[in-house]
């Protein structure tokens, strides 16, 4: 249970931050568990390394009877279910992040090319009619 809060808190948190909402708070029914009582390695801060992560996990529970994995036994099918829609979606939105950074690269790029071809340009090499 506290798992699937987990997972629901990252997916939200990752939403939101890819929606660049700074100020947005997580609701107060939802505790963040402290890092000293987490049993799962630390999370990767890169974002290709984590989409990675994301991407295996889902890869392992999309085989056949292992969609409960991880889950406490009795876990429903619904609040499973939940768990790898947020997944998906937490894929979504790191993949859509590391894909903005990159063409936000690009455009920057481009603009100091076009900055550096204006700088240069001093006239026409022939004079006007």
């Amino acid at each position: 249970m506290i798992d699937l809060r987990f997972m629901r808190v990252l997916a939200a948190s990752a939403m939101l931050a890819a929606a660049g909402v700074s100020s947005a708070q997580l609701p107060p029914s939802i505790a963040i568990p402290n890092a000293t009582e987490s049993k799962e390695p630390a999370k990767s801060a890169d974002p290709a390394t984590r989409l990675g992560e994301v991407r295996a996990t889902l890869a392992r529970l999309e085989q056949p009877n292992a969609a409960g994995e991880g889950s406490p036994p009795g876990t429903p099918d619904p609040e499973i279910g939940d768990r790898i829609r947020l997944l998906h979606q937490l894929e979504r939105s790191l993949a859509q992040g590391i894909d903005s950074q990159e063409r936000g690269r690009h455009v920057v790029r481009a603009r100091r090319e076009a900055e550096a071809r204006a700088d240069q340009w001093r006239s026409f090499p022939d004079p006007p009619p």
